[in-house]
């Protein structure tokens, strides 16, 4: 709805997931590249906040939730080699927002920290 913000949580079956594989219980290094808006055509709509969790399993109602920054690591250990990352969203559409199909692109990137 126009200039009603909406919140999209982790824990909804339309949030973005990504799994992340690797050895035992390693420690990673996740690394955010987050967007500012959606967009639909030259039309934007700005994200005002994150949700964001892991888990060892693909269940997003038990993450454990996680501050995160464009570009600023933040360090998750693997459960039975894996983890998972659930991600949600709050947009602030305007009062005058053209309607849509809004998309954007995150990127992650994990690297293990030899802990």
């Amino acid at each position: 709805f126009q200039g009603v913000a909406r919140t999209l949580p982790r824990t909804d079956a339309n949030s973005g997931r990504f799994q992340v594989t690797g050895f035992g219980t390693s420690q990673v290094a996740l690394t955010f590249t987050l967007p500012a808006t959606l967009a639909s055509g030259s039309n934007t709509m700005p994200i005002d906040s994150w949700d964001v969790g892991t888990n060892g399993t693909n269940a997003a109602a038990g993450s454990t939730a996680i501050s995160v920054t464009t570009g600023t690591p933040v360090n998750a250990n693997l459960v039975a080699n894996n983890l998972w990352i659930f991600i949600g969203a709050r947009v602030q559409p305007g009062a005058s927002q053209a309607a849509g199909a809004y998309a954007g692109t995150i990127a992650l990137a994990a690297a293990y920290t030899g802990n």
